[in-house]
């Protein structure tokens, strides 16, 4: 099981609680670091410019996934107080809810995006060298948004509802084969050496758009086989396909009044982010592609604070829902005293 301790057990140290939920989600997000240092060496063996096309936009889907971040947290917050309930019915309501709003919000970005891809890299003042391959970096990303948001909206409700080892086995499993496949479709066909033995490596050679490839097609693993996961017979809010996906505007309505703090707190950094993207991109590719190495090696900073705060927001809404107040306080100054000293 992925829970293996009743979370709102007060016998229990909330410290032991804290940590049963966190170390996984920091376990994952070690890995996907580790992995993303290998991915931007990849792309960043093909020079400056190729790091600069993807970077160029970078902060652009950051700003989008924000969005997506505020779906998921005004879905999974009902979720977690339903389940803290045990009105389990009305979790599964809510998570079929979810699954509507997955294909809502991500077909609507992709054709946002799709619509603004050859504007984009020359809004962002990019050198007419990278233009090209910058467009065609965020066409082959946008059509896959469908699996970014069901990524996240999927992580959060697993995670909220006790189960955080699914989404880091996927997680993980999606940036191996991230970089497997940047591997093999970014590079030209060329001679490898192994300890001291030479063979041929076939490899497509489609640059930046190999590793759009492959990003795309890593992230539609982990987005099919986390929403398949909400079918698990053992998740107390799994659904089936016979109760039917029904629109219901109180659930709606509810999401946005919990998520909308969250997507405006995230577009409102995420523009920061963009702007200083765009006063960099005046300094030329060779900064850009440097200020983008920068912001990956930085992000080993925000690691803890990702991983407390899943245990704050599946320990505060199922101890509300549980009408245990003073344990969602306790569970949330805890988890903000650990999230600052790991900082």
């Amino acid at each position: 099981m992925a829970a293996s301790i009743d979370l709102l057990d007060e016998r229990i140290p909330p410290a032991k609680v804290i940590w049963h939920l966190a170390w996984p989600v920091i376990l994952e997000q070690i890995l996907i670091m580790f992995v993303n240092y290998v991915d931007t060496a990849m792309v960043g063996s093909l020079g400056p410019n190729a790091t600069a096309s993807v970077a160029i936009t970078s902060n652009t889907s950051m700003l989008l996934n924000g969005v997506f971040s505020g779906v998921s947290v005004g879905l999974s917050v009902p979720i977690g107080r339903y389940i803290g309930a045990a009105m389990h019915d009305k979790a599964r309501n809510v998570v079929r809810q979810a699954a509507l709003a997955i294909a809502f919000f991500g077909l609507v970005t992709t054709l946002i995006m799709q619509s603004i891809a050859h504007p984009l890299p020359v809004w962002m003042g990019g050198d007419a060298a990278i233009l090209k391959d910058a467009e065609i970096y965020v066409r082959i990303i946008s059509a896959g948004y469908i699996f970014n948001v069901s990524t996240l909206v999927c992580g959060a409700i697993l995670r909220c509802a006790g189960d955080t080892r699914t989404p880091l086995k996927f997680n993980v499993a999606t940036n191996v084969i991230n970089m497997i496949l940047n591997f093999f479709l970014i590079y030209q066909p060329r001679t490898i050496s192994v300890l001291g033995l030479e063979f041929n490596m076939w490899g497509a050679g489609l640059g930046v758009a190999g590793a759009a490839i492959a990003t795309i097609t890593a992230h539609a693993f982990a987005g099919i086989f986390l929403f398949r996961a909400l079918f698990r017979p053992a998740l107390s809010c799994c659904i089936d396909l016979k109760g039917g996906f029904k629109f219901d505007w109180s659930i709606w309505k509810e999401m946005i009044k919990i998520g909308y703090p969250v997507a405006f707190e995230r577009f409102a950094i995420s523009s920061g982010q963009i702007l200083m993207t765009r006063m960099v991109t005046t300094l030329g590719t060779a900064s850009l592609a440097a200020h983008s190495l920068g912001m990956t090696a930085e992000s080993i900073t925000y690691m803890p604070a990702f991983g407390f705060s899943v245990s704050a927001t599946t320990l505060v809404s199922q101890s509300l829902g549980a009408g245990k107040p003073h344990l969602a306080k306790k569970f949330g100054r805890i988890c903000c005293i650990c999230c600052v000293a790991f900082m």
